[in-house]
């Protein structure tokens, strides 16, 4: 499931699957349905490190943020589509998860986002 094989803890957005992938030691620890950028608002793609964490419900309704490159995160939102890209860049996760997911990841943690 891992396409990627960092020792330590790394984040994978697979955007072809729309799954979320927390890895350590090599391993799949957890995996969540997530919603990716739309066509009109494609997520980036690439290796980053996230640098700010943002916690409780921002003035955009992002829930739990924490930000790989510019405005773009991993939060949650109250509309996930599972099955197909929607969000304006960033990848959704149900508010359910995004606590769980904002308490496991730490800033300068990787998250490779591909397709």
């Amino acid at each position: 499931m891992l396409r990627y094989q960092h020792p330590a803890m790394h984040v994978e957005g697979d955007l072809s699957r729309q799954v979320l992938v927390l890895a350590e030691n090599k391993k799949p620890v957890q995996i969540y349905t997530m919603s990716s950028g739309k066509p009109s608002t494609p997520t980036v793609r690439g290796k980053f490190q996230f640098y700010r964490r943002q916690p409780g419900t921002n003035a955009h309704g992002m829930v739990w943020s924490v930000y790989f490159h510019g405005g773009y995160a991993v939060h949650g939102y109250p509309s996930v589509p599972a099955t197909y890209p929607a969000s304006h860049g960033c990848m959704r996760v149900p508010i359910v998860d995004a606590i769980g997911i904002y308490n496991w990841l730490k800033i300068g943690d990787w998250v490779d986002v591909y397709y």
